[in-house]
């Protein structure tokens, strides 16, 4: 079981890294991006992150999915519902601005909008993250 702590610790903590780039640096940055230049980029940028994200997500479900059978802690059960919450914002949030700034358009609010969006997945994985480690602690031998 120790084995299975150290795969959701990884990929949490990944996943944590990984949305805070995102939240500070990222997509922040979308702004300074030329109007002309900004389709073509963000079609590169949603096709590259995309080979780093989607497979985290999917381990995360069968990693978190496993816990809640094998260990079924209330907070393995926190961390699934969290996980849950990223994947609602993902695909009812930033998907479809995502989708918008595919299509071309690039106004301010829209890309003010992602980043305020995108605010309730980074303190989910940052919650994810606390709740995986505090698990681990307090139930070791799971």
């Amino acid at each position: 079981m120790e084995h299975l702590w150290l795969i959701a610790i990884g990929i949490d903590s990944a996943l944590c890294c990984l949305i805070w780039l995102v939240q500070r640096i990222i997509y922040p940055s979308f702004q300074h991006i030329d109007q002309a230049q900004l389709k073509a980029w963000h079609q590169d940028y949603t096709g590259r992150i995309a080979t780093v994200v989607v497979p985290l997500m999917l381990a995360q479900v069968v990693v978190v999915g496993t816990r809640c059978v094998l260990v079924g802690t209330l907070l393995t059960w926190l961390v699934a519902l969290l996980t849950a919450v990223c994947w609602a914002c993902t695909f009812f949030l930033s998907v479809p601005i995502h989708a918008q700034l595919t299509e071309g358009a690039h106004d301010r609010e829209l890309l003010q909008r992602l980043v305020r969006t995108n605010w309730p997945r980074t303190l989910a994985w940052s919650f994810i993250v606390a709740c995986t480690l505090l698990d681990a602690r307090l139930f070791p031998s799971h």
